[in-house]
């Protein structure tokens, strides 16, 4: 009955009444003021780096696999980059996750080893938080899976346990070769716009 309920919530054009409205935005609101207030000035610019390249990689993952169904190869160049897309959605909520996901998950597992081996539960955390959030307050899915072994209305899939490993080994080489550079950069721009007077 649950299923049947949230589909058709989902399938809903968006919802226009005031409380469903202020309902979205004040999250919106409070879980950013949340992440601003409880985050460095690194740990912003590292989460907005994080969340750049994951969507450039989910871009070009869907441009070669098709979508969450399974591997489905391309008839032809234009056809393989129509089916590229990410949303705002999966932005913000990588954006928002990533002091958990990364700095704090990090700090808890300080062994490389263990923190690939448990990278899926940390992704699959990640899915069932924000993907209910955007279910039940936006009406709105940024993922959906389809096919065997998924759980949760389609947040979760089981079968993509090989590629969350792969990422979470690709994540540690991104946090060691790449993140801390973005970072650097990012905080010697924003010194050199302050003494500049235009922050």
């Amino acid at each position: 009955e649950f299923e049947s309920e949230l589909e058709v919530h989902v399938r809903q054009p968006e919802q226009r009444s005031a409380f469903a409205i202020a309902l979205k935005w004040t999250t919106f609101v409070v879980f950013s003021a949340l992440w601003w207030q409880n985050t460095l000035l690194e740990q912003r610019l590292r989460a907005l780096a994080i969340a750049c390249w994951f969507a450039g990689m989910e871009f070009w993952w869907k441009v070669f696999t098709g979508d969450e169904t399974g591997v489905h190869l391309p008839h032809s160049v234009g056809h393989a980059l129509s089916r590229g897309r990410t949303t705002i959605e999966q932005f913000f909520t990588n954006v928002w996750w990533a002091p958990l996901g990364t700095d704090l998950y990090f700090a808890h597992v300080p062994w490389m080893s263990a923190r690939i081996i448990l990278f899926p539960l940390n992704v699959w955390l990640f899915e069932l938080v924000w993907g209910y959030y955007l279910l039940l307050v936006w009406g709105k899915r940024a993922w959906h899976y389809k096919g065997n072994y998924t759980y949760f209305h389609g947040n979760i899939a089981l079968g993509y346990l090989p590629v969350w490993w792969f990422l979470g080994a690709l994540h540690e080489f991104l946090s060691i070769y790449y993140y801390p550079h973005v970072v650097q950069l990012g905080v010697q721009l924003i010194t050199a716009l302050y003494s500049a007077g235009y922050l």
